[in-house]
């Protein structure tokens, strides 16, 4: 008859690392929550700045072409008057 020694734990000490273990990992999984949200917060604020300048940049743009349009206006009313003034 072969005899299985049968094997116990009877050691505490083994668990005492455990919990300061896992109170540093939560530690460090709440700083890497609250990093994750503060850079969030920062690439809305960087968005909503992009997208204000783009509106000035499309708004400018327009009022420049708006100028430029009238302008050719201008030139091409004043291009016909002087072609008239030299047919006459």
């Amino acid at each position: 008859m072969s005899e299985i020694p049968e094997y116990t734990n009877t050691d505490k000490g083994g668990s005492s690392w455990q919990m300061p273990a896992i109170a540093i990992l939560a530690l460090i999984a709440l700083g890497g929550l609250f990093f994750g949200w503060s850079n969030s917060a920062k690439l809305d604020a960087a968005k909503q700045a992009v997208t204000d300048q783009v509106k000035s940049v499309q708004q400018t743009t327009q009022q420049d072409l708006t100028a430029m349009k009238d302008r050719i206006a201008i030139d091409e009313k004043t291009n016909t008057d002087l072609q008239g003034d030299l047919k006459v």
